[in-house]
Parts: C-alpha cells; structure tokens; sequence
C-alpha cells in the first residue's frame, strides 16, 4: 500500500496534532513488508520525505486546506483565505456543534467546524 494515502488518512483523522513517532509506529509494518531489510532510519527518512510531498501537495492554490507542524505533530486546517467561508458554514449548522463545548463530542463535530477550531482569534 502506498505511503502517502496513509499518510494522510492518518493526519485527517487525528484529532489532534500526530507526532512523527506516532505515525511511524502506525505505518512501520506496512513499509517493512513492503521492503524488507529497511532499517529504522531509512524508515524514518522516507517517512519524513513523502511528508514533505504531501505538505506541498496541500499548499497549492487548488485546495482550501493545508497540513501544518504544529504541537510537535502534524495537522489537517483550513488555509486563511478560507476561513470566513467556513466560519459562515460552521454558524449556519443547526444546532451548531463546538468542540469547545462541555456536552459536544469531537465525534459529532463536522470536519469543517473542527477547523474552525483550529483558526486564530479575530
């Protein structure tokens, strides 16, 4: 299976910032299997390249969202120039879910709202 799918399926549905670690301990059979005889480091650099590849991928003008390092981890945000358009969705859902709510669950929260989470303060 092919890492950079992995990838990003795992950051998309991290609930919070995944750390380089964490991800390596969830692909590193998959990548063994796929070569074996690679050792730890060589692991640890594709990883970090097809990383790479993905962030780039993310940061063209043809998508509205980006992946960012953040908290010592890697992250799925809406880009800037987004935010208003998602922040006018996040408000139009009845009853709205916020995750920063006592009695929501991140579970119930829409991806997008739980971007808007992630934007700065105005």
């Amino acid at each position: 299976m092919s890492l950079k799918p992995q990838l990003e399926a795992i950051i998309y549905a991290a609930e919070t910032p995944i750390s380089l670690d964490q991800i390596l301990s969830l692909v590193k059979e998959s990548l063994l299997a796929e070569t074996p005889g690679i050792d730890a480091a060589e692991i640890k650099s594709r990883l970090r390249a097809t990383l790479e590849e993905l962030i780039a991928d993310y940061s063209g003008a043809g998508h509205g969202i980006e992946i960012r390092q953040v908290a010592g981890g890697y992250r799925m945000s809406t880009k800037p120039e987004q935010h208003d358009v998602v922040r006018a969705f996040a408000k139009s859902l009845k009853p709205p879910f916020w995750p920063s709510s006592p009695t929501s669950s991140r579970s119930r929260c829409p991806r997008s709202a739980k971007s808007v989470a992630s934007m700065p303060a105005e």
